[in-house]
């Protein structure tokens, strides 16, 4: 599965009808905890990068533009 923005990305592989790799992979698929888990992940990793991204990279365009 795909941990950087995961709901999103979740929601468009499964309309396209996904077949996992390995039964850890459909296992997963199906599991709420699972699901949530990795939501928080994310949230939890953008909450973390959110400051870099905008000072290291958004800031130097800005400057660019």
């Amino acid at each position: 599965m795909i941990r950087d923005h995961f709901e999103f990305l979740k929601g468009a592989v499964t309309r396209c009808g996904p077949r996992p790799l390995n039964k850890e992979a459909a296992i997963a698929m199906h599991d709420g905890d699972y699901h949530r888990g990795m939501v928080q992940y994310g949230e939890e990793l953008r909450n973390l990068t959110q400051p870099i991204w905008e000072n290291e990279y958004l800031e130097k365009i800005k400057k660019c533009v």
